[in-house]
């Protein structure tokens, strides 16, 4: 029998596979998702709980494991990424454009929810907002 590896359903088990396949335990994925994002134990609980994650996190996470927001957020596209895509400050081009391929597919995911789910919608809205920041400050 012939199994696809399928990508988790959720962004909080995204997120977590990505910790367990670099070796973190489960007693060490959120203060290690805190150390990551650079926030407390307490603010990790909190997002990770309420599946709400700011855009600067996303791309903390992204940079840190080496995948793309697009794949934390939706499960498409490769899970592992080059470095060469996540390092802005060395190709400022790429990072921008690579921003801008993540908060269009956030939209479109958002604009697919809005008549069955208007709060995760709004949520999702929130996060391609937040990078656009990142794409302003990438500039």
């Amino acid at each position: 029998m012939n199994a696809v590896a399928q990508a988790p359903n959720t962004i909080n088990e995204r997120i977590f596979e990505l910790l367990r396949n670099n070796g973190v335990t489960e007693q060490k994925l959120r203060p290690t998702l805190a150390k990551v994002c650079g926030v407390s134990l307490q603010a990790v609980h909190q997002w990770s709980t309420a599946k709400s994650y700011r855009a600067e996190y996303l791309l903390a996470i992204a940079q840190e494991y080496h995948t793309t927001i697009e794949w934390i957020l939706t499960g498409l596209g490769p899970r592992i990424q080059s470095d060469t895509v996540l390092e802005p400050r060395k190709n400022q081009q790429e990072a921008l454009a690579l921003v801008e391929k993540s908060k269009n597919a956030i939209r479109q995911l958002s604009e697919s929810l809005e008549t069955t789910d208007t709060a995760t919608a709004y949520k999702l809205l929130q996060v391609a907002m937040d990078m656009e920041k990142i794409k302003d400050a990438l500039r």
